[in-house]
């Protein structure tokens, strides 16, 4: 910014000086000619003036009689009424200004003289002129700093500010400068942080107060469930303990939910095995899909080794893995491999998708009967510095990227 401000200074300074110094020097060589042609013309008069005198007294006209008529510098020719020339000096060469008299009677005088020293009158206030332009700019370059560095600290301090703000400190305030408009930019920034502050309390608040009744509910829920895993029927006995382990992944759910909105990470990064997790989270959903006599397949590929929060990862292949069993068709493919330092999981099944719902497959409001599972998905694998996205359509298919770890689990 210092430099952009320095140089709009100088650039703006630059023009002025231009347009006034060209028709100023323009004018100071138009009047230094004009002069020297004046006087040139008063001399050339007054040389036929004797001219015409000297021949009225019936006197030859010679140069030697003349030559102390014209200054050493000029030069002159003169032709008399019977056509005869008369030269006074050598004739001059370059640039050469002239002037020419005449009479009458037929005489006529020309008189030259060199251009030289009007160019050299006109330098010296031309030098003079450009030495006050070039501390016309000193000046603006010392004043476009001060100027800069004025507006330099608080424009950085806003910065400072706004960069806090960005990284989650409501807290912060904006120093004033004194400068009306920058102090303006520092109260909206204020201002903005302090509306921030409240609806992230609130969300937090209701995050909390959503967080308690759902654990109230899912903890009847289990007392419920534990009374019955004491059945005698050896088959209902399996489904219980089934719905207990979903209502303990369903309670970490809800944490790690919880901590997501907190924190921006949905668990505590570890190391593990990205084929162990896919192996285990998997058998939920084989029930489910021989219901339906659909099948899962995985293909493992080499070992992968995640450093992240496994519980989150799991989250979200649990969205994948579900939304491929109801609204998905046929074989579920899960394909795991590494394209350079990402492991790659890839969740794919046979069914296909409308392409104006894959546009909003990972927004808010879905236009679609997806749900809000999937843009959930795609928070918690970014809060893992991972990526999800969609890779075909049809058939549907979705691939999670995460990056490797750089140490064996």
């Amino acid at each position: 910014m210092k430099r952009r401000l320095v140089i709009s200074f100088l650039s703006v300074t630059t023009v002025v000086l231009i347009l006034l110094a060209v028709p100023l020097a323009y004018l100071l060589q138009r009047v230094a000619n004009d002069e020297s042609t004046a006087q040139l013309d008063q001399q050339a008069s007054y040389l036929v003036e004797q001219v015409v005198r000297s021949l009225d007294l019936g006197l030859s006209v010679r140069a030697p009689a003349l030559d102390s008529l014209i200054p050493p510098s000029t030069s002159a020719v003169i032709i008399l009424p019977d056509g005869s020339e008369v030269r006074i000096h050598d004739s001059l060469e370059g640039d050469l200004l002239s002037a020419t008299a005449s009479d009458p009677s037929g005489v006529r005088v020309s008189l030259f003289t060199s251009a030289e020293p009007v160019r050299d009158r006109v330098n010296q206030p031309l030098i003079i002129l450009g030495g006050l332009g070039l501390a016309g700019l000193l000046t603006t370059w010392l004043l476009a700093q001060a100027e800069a560095r004025r507006l330099g600290g608080p424009l950085r301090d806003l910065a400072a500010t706004a960069a806090r703000l960005g990284s989650g400190d409501f807290s912060v305030r904006a120093p004033r400068s004194g400068i009306e408009e920058l102090d303006s930019l520092a109260a909206t920034l204020d201002a903005s942080a302090a509306r921030i502050d409240a609806l992230v309390r609130a969300e937090r608040s209701f995050s909390s107060d959503a967080g308690h009744q759902l654990r109230s509910a899912l903890t009847g829920l289990r007392l419920r469930l534990e009374e019955l895993a004491y059945t005698d029927d050896p088959d209902a006995a399996l489904e219980v303990q089934a719905a207990l382990e979903q209502a303990d992944r369903l309670n970490a759910t809800i944490d790690a939910l919880l901590r997501l909105s907190r924190t921006g990470r949905a668990g505590v990064a570890t190391r593990f095995d990205l084929r162990s997790l896919v192996v285990n989270h998997v058998q939920d959903v084989t029930l489910a899909l021989r219901r339906d006599r659909r099948r899962v397949v995985i293909n493992p590929g080499p070992p992968l080794s995640i450093e992240g929060a496994q519980g989150a990862v799991g989250q979200a292949l649990d969205v994948l893995l579900w939304n491929a069993t109801k609204h998905g068709k046929g074989t579920v493919t899960i394909d795991l491999g590494v394209r350079g330092r990402w492991a790659e999981l890839t969740v794919g099944d046979e069914g296909s998708l409308n392409a104006d719902d894959a546009d909003t497959l990972f927004t808010s409001e879905p236009r679609g009967t997806h749900g809000i599972g999937l843009p959930l998905a795609r928070r918690i694998i970014e809060s893992e510095s991972g990526q999800l996205v969609i890779t075909s359509t049809s058939p549907t298919t979705f691939r999670i990227r995460l990056p490797l770890s750089t140490e064996a689990p």
